[in-house]
């Protein structure tokens, strides 16, 4: 119930910006008071708690996007904010909700949200993205294989391991614009790059997923990937490690061809315009591997944007 009404203070902060911040402060004060019993139920899951924690878990979603607005996220907060640690906690809380289906999946998908977390069982086994190559082949195609995705995205996102590769890697070429790519790929250890394949041929399964006939959201499918992807690459984000933040802002073409519901609209350009321009101040070289973002997406923050209006973001955890 708590995370109901934090969200629901949420919903009214948008649709009545002139009274925002009484219910921003009403959301935060239910919001707290919920996680309390959250975790305290993730210390001991049950076939009792289960739902309630499910549904919490949907909740938490809406809450962390909408308690970032301006410039921050819980992928790049602002780190000479006060609220910065409360902002990366955030995300920390978010994603650890996966211990609810890691631990009571049997029971969650047979019960009143089997609707929500149904289609995610067996996700990964369905034959559209099952064709997707795995990350230690993902350096090659076979000549047989057809495109899951139109073939000019598919290429785009299949080009970006080439800024961590290495030299020998039969990888197409990089975008030749803006003077070519920075000198080579970047100076990675093995474990940096592996973390590095592994996130984008998470997103290339969830651009599939987005698009795929399978019971499952294009919203959901976007707002997943923030749950799971690796902790070694959100800390990488948080770093402002060129490479992870390029990864990240074609993930935000994900989010603007999710659609403009009240939730999610303005969340794709703001956080863009933030990666625009931590890589202009990163040096020569980095620009030329969003473009394919920047036309989609655009940049910054446009006016009305919810961003401005403390814009929520529901998602559904895998």
């Amino acid at each position: 119930m708590r995370g109901i009404l934090a969200t629901a203070a949420r919903h009214l902060a948008y649709l009545r910006p002139a009274q925002r911040d009484r219910y921003i402060t009403a959301s935060d004060k239910h919001h707290h008071l919920g996680l309390t019993g959250y975790r305290e139920a993730l210390t001991e899951i049950t076939q009792q708690n289960c739902h309630a924690c499910a549904a919490y878990t949907l909740m938490l979603n809406v809450y962390a996007w909408t308690s970032f607005h301006g410039s921050g996220s819980f992928f790049l907060p602002d780190l000479d904010s006060d609220s910065s640690p409360n902002k990366v906690e955030l995300i920390t809380i978010l994603r650890g909700g996966n211990a609810v289906m890691s631990v009571a999946k049997h029971w969650v998908v047979v019960g009143p949200l089997s609707a929500v977390y149904l289609p995610w069982v067996n996700w990964d086994k369905d034959p559209n993205i099952s064709r997707l190559p795995s990350v230690q082949s993902l350096l090659s195609r076979p000549e047989d294989s057809s495109p899951i995705l139109p073939h000019e995205d598919d290429a785009r996102l299949e080009r970006l391991a080439a800024l961590w590769a290495a030299p020998s890697s039969d990888l197409p070429s990089p975008p030749s614009s803006h003077g070519g790519a920075p000198s080579g790929p970047a100076a990675l250890t093995p474990e940096a790059r592996q973390v590095l394949f592994e996130v984008l041929f998470l997103l290339r399964r969830i651009f599939v997923i987005s698009v795929a006939d399978n019971g499952i959201e294009a919203q959901a499918a976007t707002l997943s990937w923030s749950i799971i992807v690796s902790d070694a690459y959100i800390a990488a984000v948080q770093q402002r490690s060129p490479a992870a933040l390029v990864l990240l802002a074609h993930y935000c073409i994900l989010l603007k061809r999710s659609g403009e519901r009240w939730w999610i609209e303005g969340k794709a350009e703001e956080l863009l315009g933030k990666i625009k321009r931590i890589l202009e101040a990163s040096g020569e070289g980095w620009m030329q591997w969003i473009e394919w973002p920047m036309r989609e997406v655009g940049e910054g923050r446009w006016k009305g944007s919810v961003s401005s209006r403390s814009s929520t973001v529901a998602g559904t955890p895998i």
